[in-house]
């Protein structure tokens, strides 16, 4: 794509960010209009106190939220189709959403298994599934010390979420009905509970590990064409891989911990914008990734939220009707999507 046209579809698509965000801000049971969003924002004085309640407490971290989950999530899956030069590749590929759904089922439903009766809240929910993430990313951190070949990563990786998800399973044999409800409503993923505290911690460590990935376009447009090629032009093989690997799994273990395990957006969006940009440059398709990322998640929050007026769907199912029809054609349609990474 020429320079000119990027510049007008990235401009089309920072449009369809703000109108979206202006939406997330506005629609709802209660409908606020613009002019009044602006002024809560703004922090003018404004006689509805329910309606500043509204924005400040609910409508903008969700916001926020699936911005910066969007995009953490694009980036992350990105990475993880370049490591493995696998276009089906996602951020949860090493396992990093079982770790964090062992996490989640430990405090959840184990408490029965030990003696005593444990109602989670958001806190333990988030603190128990980003251990739980961090401790399969430990794993596959020190395995891919110790491996020359990533395939043998991805299988390793595989693995050790299929050991978490069997742990899973056998906790949820001894669990409560409602311990188990708990549960099955954290796989589903939403954007419903955060706070602007969580929001400023996602924004502290998401954007820093987004520059870190920024800063590794240079070797991971080498390993594009090969580690063979990426070595003979002077690239670090091991240190790239454990960089991808760190900056990827921050990314994944941050927003399943305080979202829950967002599927489908790692998957899709890269392509996406691989397609509409034309484009294999990582530095280009990193920003793009964001961008495109945090619009797709905004758009799946807002359908999520009023595709049925009644009732609020779950994020997963959304991101799941919009991403597979996407993978679907890009499986089966004549485009080669191995030929993209």
């Amino acid at each position: 794509m020429r320079t000119s046209k990027k510049y007008i579809v990235t401009g089309l698509f920072l449009i369809l960010l703000i109108i979206l965000l202006s939406c997330e801000l506005m629609l709802g049971s209660v409908y606020i209009p613009a002019q009044n969003v602006f002024s809560v924002l703004t922090n003018n004085e404004h006689q509805n106190e329910v309606w500043n309640t509204i924005i400040l407490q609910s409508r903008l971290p969700r916001a926020l939220g699936a911005i910066i989950a969007g995009a953490s999530l694009s980036v992350s899956g990105l990475l993880m189709q370049v490591l493995f030069r696998n276009p089906l590749a996602s951020p949860y590929i090493l396992g990093i959403s079982s770790g964090a759904g062992l996490g989640v089922a430990l405090i959840t439903l184990g408490s029965v298994g030990i003696g005593f009766t444990f109602v989670p809240n958001g806190l333990s929910l988030v603190a128990s599934a980003m251990l739980g993430a961090l401790l399969v990313f430990s794993i596959v951190f020190f395995i891919s010390l110790k491996v020359k070949d990533v395939m043998t990563l991805l299988i390793a990786g595989v693995l050790i979420g299929s050991i978490a998800n069997a742990v899973v399973n056998i906790i949820q044999l001894h669990a409560s009905a409602l311990a188990v409800k708990t549960f099955v409503l954290w796989t589903l993923a939403s954007l419903d509970q955060l706070e602007m505290t969580d929001i400023k911690l996602l924004y502290i460590i998401c954007p820093l590990t987004l520059i870190g990935s920024f800063l590794l376009s240079k070797q991971l447009n080498a390993l594009l064409m090969g580690e063979k090629y990426a070595r003979s032009v002077g690239v670090n093989i091991l240190l790239s891989r454990i960089l991808i690997i760190l900056f990827s799994g921050i990314l994944a273990a941050s927003i399943t911990a305080f979202c829950g395990p967002i599927g489908f957006i790692g998957i899709m969006v890269p392509h996406i914008v691989r397609i509409i940009f034309r484009t294999n440059h990582h530095k280009l398709l990193i920003l793009f990734s964001v961008l495109i990322g945090s619009c797709t998640l905004l758009a799946a929050d807002l359908m999520a939220h009023y595709f049925i007026t009644s009732v609020s769907l779950p994020i997963n199912a959304i991101t799941a009707l919009i991403g597979i029809p996407v993978i679907l054609w890009l499986l089966l349609g004549k485009k080669d999507i191995s030929k993209t990474i």
